[in-house]
């Protein structure tokens, strides 16, 4: 009998969570397909010590059902939970490539166990091993039902295999954490010797090895390479994770381009501080030309930042992203009802075929009405006004809400980088320029005046710039007292004018 199928009214309905079923037993080619699947999965579960004398194999899956397979508390809070404890990301996978994401589908008993879990055939067959592991040790889910009765249904879903904010391993986190005490302040506190900068390095070897674009850890190693005097370590070191952080952002290779999903680990600030820190470095080190191709480099990033909005951090713990997700899914179905039924015959054919090929996810389908309506085939009101609602809503999933205290502060992070690449006058003008102009936000309009009043006060110890270039890119102050007191001192100006701490976080 044929059940009625419901949307789903919790967390689990969101991006491209699939339940898969068949109303009448399955042919034989399939059968044959799903008796492996299960040969696996006992496999699976025995090689991770779980004892199960027998496993059912079902005669029956179903195309509808009442309810859907779902976990108390949310799939991804629980997913997460999971992997905190009992993940191991495998080392050859990890260097091989650094998948943050990816498709799982297993089945869920009716008895609210999992098993027979399937992966993307392109993952490391080490990667797909653990997760074959590690998903069946998750607690019970409620199964589906049909007719009142528990059946067992196979759900499909995509997961984050890292921690969602840094885009670490989640079995680094531990490492992280003890290693604040070296990356926790932007500035040095307390001279430390040559033995103590070594120790550090040594210490920070074990996230390097695993992730060297890490921006905390990356900042603060150059720092500490910088504080030795190996320059070719500190520049080498901080040029390699400033490019491979750059490759998290598509936008640097398109900047019309809007980004609609989100990158696990990445912020548009941390890219920002690691090219600004390898500008540092070189200016450190005499290579005046690559500095200042890195600084003009690094303000023109900031600007775009500012523009794209592309500074802040999605809360990955907030409900509203399932709310989000649903709500996008809804407006895609209207936009798409009246692109069918309604706007049809401005389309051409090349335009349904490319409507109904690609993948309906905001960040494939957004490029595709926009094209179409620049193309004046579309202007429809209702179908533009709701792309701009989806791309809205993508945007928030995949930078965060902005404050406005954030683009203040990428705003005065510009006036840093002129003070840096050109000293403290030509940064004060620069400022004063940029407030004579107008135009600008309220947030920026009032860092930046905050900035300027700032820069007066701190004028002395600000004007000398090779004091401020050690500063940024150093760990520690040289040995001496004199030197050390300048040093100190102009640590203290620039973190009272600069967001120098808000950059390094």
């Amino acid at each position: 009998m044929e059940g009625k199928h419901f949307p789903a009214r919790d967390t689990l309905r969101k991006k491209r969570f699939r339940t898969f079923a068949r109303q009448q037993p399955t042919s034989s080619h399939v059968m044959k397909r799903i008796i492996i699947v299960y040969a696996m999965a006992l496999l699976t579960v025995t090689a991770s010590a779980q004892v199960i004398k027998t496993v059912d194999i079902p005669q029956k899956v179903y195309d509808y059902v009442e309810f859907p397979p779902h976990y108390a508390g949310g799939v991804k809070a629980g997913i997460q939970r999971l992997f905190e404890q009992k993940f191991q990301y495998p080392e050859e996978a990890w260097k091989s490539a650094k998948v943050k994401q990816t498709e799982v589908s297993f089945l869920v008993r009716r008895d609210g166990t999992i098993v027979g879990v399937e992966t993307d055939e392109a993952l490391h067959p080490a990667l797909a091993d653990e997760l074959k592991r590690v998903l069946p040790q998750m607690p019970k889910w409620f199964p589906a039902y049909l007719n009142g009765q528990r059946i067992d249904a196979r759900v499909g879903l995509v997961i984050n295999i890292v921690d969602p904010k840094t885009g670490m391993p989640y079995h680094l986190q531990t490492a992280i954490k003890s290693l604040e005490r070296y990356t926790a302040h932007p500035h040095a506190t307390e001279a430390m010797t040559p033995q103590q900068l070594e120790t550090a390095l040594s210490d920070l070897r074990v996230i390097n090895e695993a992730y060297d674009e890490y921006k905390p850890t990356a900042i603060t190693t150059a720092k500490l390479y910088a504080s030795l005097g190996k320059k070719e370590e500190a520049v080498k070191f901080i040029d390699h994770a400033s490019r491979e952080y750059a490759l998290l952002d598509p936008g640097r290779q398109n900047e019309q381009m809007p980004i609609l999903s989100y990158r696990p680990g990445y912020t548009g600030k941390n890219d920002v501080a690691l090219q600004l820190q390898r500008a540092i470095e070189y200016d450190y080190f005499g290579r005046a030309s690559s500095a200042r191709r890195d600084y003009d480099a690094t303000l023109a990033l900031a600007a775009r930042k500012i523009a794209h909005g592309d500074i802040g951090q999605p809360d990955l713990e907030k409900e509203k992203q399932d709310e989000q997700w649903l709500r996008i899914e809804e407006l895609m179905d209207k936009m798409f009802y009246r692109l069918t039924f309604i706007n049809d015959r401005q389309l051409t054919d090349d335009d349904r075929i490319r409507l109904t090929t690609v993948q309906r996810t905001p960040q494939n389908i957004i490029p595709v009405i926009e094209d179409i309506i620049g193309q004046g085939r579309i202007k429809d009101v209702k179908v533009i006004q709701q792309k701009e609602q989806i791309k809205q809503l993508a945007n928030e999933q995949a930078h965060g809400k902005v404050s406005s205290e954030d683009v203040g502060n990428l705003y005065a992070t510009q006036a840093l980088i002129v003070c840096l690449r050109d000293g403290y006058q030509a940064a004060h003008d620069y400022v004063t320029k940029v407030l004579e102009k107008g135009g600008l936000a309220n947030g920026g309009k009032k860092a930046l005046k905050k900035v300027l009043k700032k820069m007066n006060a701190n004028a002395a110890d600000l004007s000398n710039r090779d004091m401020l270039v050690r500063v940024m890119a150093t760990y520690a102050p040289l040995s001496g007292s004199d030197e050390c007191d300048d040093y100190y001192r102009t640590a203290a100006a620039l973190a009272d004018t600069f967001p120098v701490d808000w950059l390094n976080k």
